[in-house]
């Protein structure tokens, strides 16, 4: 996946949105010292480090590895995806996946960079993980669902386009029963439309 990321555009995205991102991510100019020389010599500064990494990234990597940054300094330490196979592989549960990461990086790359820069420059960073955390805690998949539209990967190649994929593939895996399926709650809306016109029962338990 790392070497998926190396491209073009991703120096668009800092350029677009500098400032924004040196404040979220903390990089504020600091006193000249001895200190702070030294500091520069060995590791490069901050900012110039930051913008030759994402030089040579994808606009989507660039994003992501933005995006992961920040919400590192905000707390947020769990990945849903690698949370499930840790689980799964303690209860000794097999894993099936629904995409092969070949088709989750022709998603990513077929969407528009504008997005991207758009939510760094101007989305209110903060505000988006304070609703998503309250709708979580909530059980509120309306609210949830909502909520990730201001989010830039809400969009056609990601969302709409592999809902249809998403359903067919774990259909199976339900009705033979036993299964935990997760998946983005971006995807739950389309995801259990399409369930319900294969005849599955869809059921919201209380919390």
């Amino acid at each position: 996946m790392h070497e998926a990321g190396r491209g073009l555009g991703g120096d668009a995205l800092y350029k677009a949105a500098r400032e924004q991102i040196h404040a979220r991510l903390g990089i504020f100019p600091a006193p000249l010292d001895v200190h702070r020389i030294v500091r520069d010599l060995i590791f490069g500064r901050q900012d110039e480090w930051l913008e030759q990494e994402l030089r040579t990234l994808k606009p989507w990597a660039a994003f992501f590895g933005v995006w992961t940054r920040y919400r590192a300094r905000e707390g947020w330490e769990h990945k849903m995806d690698l949370d499930a196979a840790q689980i799964a592989a303690k209860l000794g549960r097999p894993t099936r996946y629904l995409e092969t990461i070949e088709e989750q990086l022709a998603a990513l790359d077929a969407v528009p960079p504008e997005r991207f820069v758009r939510f760094l420059a101007a989305g209110d960073w903060r505000g988006y993980n304070e609703a998503y955390e309250r709708h979580y805690l909530a059980g509120d998949l309306e609210g949830l669902a909502a909520a990730a539209q201001g989010f830039p990967t809400y969009c056609e190649p990601i969302i709409g386009a592999r809902d249809a994929l998403l359903a067919e593939r774990m259909a199976p895996e339900l009705d033979a029963g036993g299964a935990c399926v997760i998946v983005g709650v971006a995807h739950c809306p389309g995801v259990l439309a399409r369930l319900a016109e294969r005849g599955f029962s869809v059921r919201k338990f209380p919390l």
